[in-house]
């Protein structure tokens, strides 16, 4: 796209959207360039360059910056990324400016899946965090960092898309727990004699307060055993209870109990509800509690 759309400008959004820059890298005095000692090899076989990338190939002298002679050519541009990104890049966005760079910075979320952008959920400032300076100049020249409409539906659609991602997640980490359970439950019925297998009622529906219908003895007789399962990767171990959940629990008392599955460690730690109701919060005054975080240590 000639004068509109120079390499250099993607292989810099590609540098800047890193976290952080290697050991031996560095920025110039002018904020334009971080330098590469190896010099401008990529520059040249893209045959597209900025002004101050001619001037250091046409007067290649030492510098002097902060107290340090450095070459001009020292700086980690991908421009063959650059190059790639620039290609995904439709031709109605090329103007205005702040479109061309927001389109650049689309192109590279979808391309790689970056961290940072799970953190959008959380909030900008999370994302600016783990960007560093680079990345938050080049959100800077998308317009990004602004409180207008097109900046706050950008972030917004950002964090649905991986709030979503991380829904997605969780509810995978859950289904591994349920199938951990299931698989607990159908040997532990077998050492007890019991010829029933246990039911997967939160693939079906997982409205009704628990996951697993299982089977107990009581007294001689077989007797419904209702199981809510949990699963975490926190340490300390947590779970997180609905009030749902909980509604349920309380009603079928000894009947019912929790399964919470530390995946990192493969352990199942098995409560009852008289072991998790003094970590139930109550209603006061005109408040209603919907979701309590329970840490065990």
């Amino acid at each position: 796209r000639g004068k509109r759309s120079p390499s250099v400008v993607w292989s810099a959004l590609r540098s800047g959207l890193r976290p952080s820059l290697r050991s031996d890298q560095t920025t110039d005095p002018t904020g334009h360039h971080s330098r590469r000692s190896t010099g401008h090899r990529s520059c040249r076989r893209a045959r597209i360059c900025c002004p101050h990338c001619l001037e250091a190939v046409n007067h290649p002298k030492p510098r002097f910056a902060s107290g340090k002679w450095r070459c001009p050519d020292f700086y980690p541009h991908d421009f063959d990324a650059g190059l790639e990104i620039e290609c995904r890049i439709q031709p109605e966005l090329v103007s205005p400016l702040e479109a061309f760079f927001t389109a650049a910075i689309d192109g590279i979320i979808a391309n790689r899946s970056p961290i940072w952008a799970r953190l959008a959920p959380a909030g900008r400032n999370h994302v600016l965090q783990a960007i560093g300076v680079n990345g938050v100049q080049c959100l800077r020249s998308a317009g990004l960092l602004n409180t207008d409409a097109r900046a706050t539906d950008w972030w917004d659609a950002l964090a649905s898309a991986n709030r979503s991602e991380r829904d997605a997640r969780l509810l995978a980490q859950g289904r591994e727990g349920e199938r951990l359970s299931l698989e607990y439950e159908t040997d532990r019925l077998r050492r007890e004699g019991i010829s029933r297998d246990p039911v997967w009622v939160a693939m079906d529906d997982n409205t009704v307060g628990y996951d697993i219908l299982s089977y107990a003895r009581h007294d001689g007789n077989e007797i419904n055993r209702l199981i809510e399962v949990k699963t975490t990767l926190s340490n300390p171990p947590r779970m997180f209870l609905s009030r749902n959940e909980w509604r349920t629990a309380s009603r079928y008392g000894s009947a019912f109990e929790f399964h919470l599955w530390n995946l990192n460690a493969g352990s199942l730690t098995i409560f009852s509800v008289s072991q998790i109701e003094p970590h139930i919060p109550t209603d006061n005054g005109l408040g209603e509690w919907e979701s309590v975080e329970i840490r065990f240590s």
